[in-house]
């Protein structure tokens, strides 16, 4: 039997990464729009709403989502001229003639976003949805995000060095990403990463099956959260954003591609396995949906109740809540108590 585990949500919790997401973005504040004291605006707070509330499952564009969202709290005197050319130097100067000021701004950050985000949700929901329902294109020009591979690299993805820098470390993303352009002292978000798997659990998983690790992380990260688990021995392979290359429309993450990856994973290891006795467990919708296009019997991993619907909606065949019962589960499906679809 073939088992492709995702990370996030299955093996570890995201709660550093939402944390991560709301310094990122009082970061982006500071450093771009050059608003004194961004991380006292945007809070953890704000992360956990609109991850649970406003259908993201990806940390940068929840980034992205959190300065969009402050941004358009602005009123028409505070908010800047829009930006013709999507630089950090344009932002910063249609930004700097404003002088904003904490004290200004605190309001705006106490603002709620519920309205938003329901509408957001109307629209597909993430950042894409929170665009449309905004209809402010002007504002999304200064959400400095290079989404797909082209001139500037991760150079041009601001959002992206704010959140890694903030989940990582100054010093560790200093390291993959020198010279860091506006150096801190973050010790980063990593480190508060907690296990939501025993390792008595993954043990008894991995002498059942064989075992592959499908991420839209960065390798190294991946790497460092397996070893710091004390599970990388158990993978016999790990399909990062390193490993699936963007292809087009419809690709997670940096560089992620779901059904490249799942390809990957189901190659992974020396001996193929049908399609019956291989599966993909997962927390995201695309996880499921990519798992079934690719022909793999997906299974969700749900945390919280209002999981449960979406994850089979996607077509996730069974959904957990704990991955001490996926034995089990697999029985039953491998028994047909469990309907296709």
């Amino acid at each position: 039997m073939l088992l492709i585990l995702e990370l996030d949500e299955v093996l570890v919790g995201t709660e550093a990464r939402r944390e991560a997401a709301a310094l990122a973005a009082g970061l982006y504040l500071e450093r771009v729009c050059c608003v004194d004291d961004g991380r006292r605006l945007v809070n953890v707070t704000h992360a956990d709403q609109m991850w649970y509330q406003g259908g993201f499952d990806d940390f940068q564009d929840l980034t992205a989502g959190l300065v969009l969202w402050f941004m358009s709290c602005l009123g028409p005197t505070l908010r800047p001229k829009p930006a013709r050319v999507s630089r950090a130097e344009e932002v910063q100067r249609a930004f700097r003639p404003l002088g904003l000021r904490y004290g200004e701004l605190l309001a705006h950050s106490e603002r709620p976003m519920d309205s938003l985000l329901e509408a957001s949700l109307e629209r597909g929901g993430g950042y894409d949805g929170m665009l449309s329902a905004l209809r402010r294109d002007t504002i999304a020009g200064y959400i400095l995000r290079q989404r797909t591979p082209s001139a500037g690299g991760f150079e041009a993805n601001v959002i992206g060095q704010c959140f890694y820098e903030a989940y990582l470390g100054s010093a560790r993303f200093e390291s993959l990403h020198a010279p860091v352009r506006f150096a801190t002292d973050m010790p980063g978000t990593f480190h508060q990463e907690r296990p939501l798997v025993s390792l008595e659990d993954i043990e008894k998983l991995a002498l059942q099956s064989h075992l592959v690790l499908a991420s839209p992380r960065p390798h190294a990260m991946v790497h460092w959260t397996l070893e710091r688990l004390g599970i990388a021995s158990l993978f016999e392979a790990c399909i990062t954003a390193d490993d699936a290359p963007q292809a087009g429309p419809g690709a997670q993450g940096d560089g992620w591609t779901l059904r490249e990856a799942l390809r990957q994973a189901t190659q992974a290891v020396a001996e193929p396995w049908p399609a019956e006795q291989t599966f993909a467990v997962g927390n995201r919708t695309d996880f499921m949906a990519a798992a079934c296009q690719q022909g793999v019997q997906a299974i969700g991993m749900a945390r919280l109740r209002q999981d449960h619907k979406r994850l089979s909606k996607a077509g996730a065949r069974a959904v957990l809540r704990r991955l001490s019962t996926l034995g089990r589960v697999i029985e039953k499906l491998q028994a047909s108590e469990y309907p296709p679809g």
